[in-house]
């Protein structure tokens, strides 16, 4: 298993909120979708909580009321392509910043509200 506090934990999520958020922003439960989507399995409640939180702490995404999005210039670094291609991106753009070892921010969702979002894509997963 891959330590929480791992840099590819947090390449999967900033690669998750790019995907996600498109020219906009995405919810949490969108997030979690395509999380999915990418690497085939579900973030913990925890998972996604510390994630967020380093990402944000690093600037590297920003929170817009419940929704998150990159930051522009992580946004800029991203082109249109293979998946494999934007996952090494993302784990460019990760080790770059150096957010492993940054305290979460104050931001980030709450295990309870990434829980909640969990929950969400669990439930529209089943009704698809």
């Amino acid at each position: 298993m891959i330590p929480p506090d791992s840099s590819q934990f947090d390449s999967w999520a900033l690669h998750a909120v790019v995907l996600s958020a498109g020219d906009g922003s995405a919810p949490l439960d969108r997030v979690v979708a395509t999380g999915d989507y990418i690497n085939h399995a579900v973030f913990t409640p925890e998972e996604l909580h510390a994630c967020l939180g380093r990402l944000l702490a690093g600037g590297l995404v920003v929170r817009r009321g419940a929704a998150y999005a990159p930051a522009e210039e992580v946004r800029a670094q991203f082109a249109p392509g293979p998946i494999n291609a934007q996952r090494e991106t993302a784990s460019r753009i990760v080790e770059q910043a150096g957010v492993r070892t940054l305290p979460p921010s104050r931001e980030a969702p709450t295990v309870a509200e990434c829980a909640a979002a969990i929950a969400a894509y669990y439930a529209s997963a089943r009704s698809s």
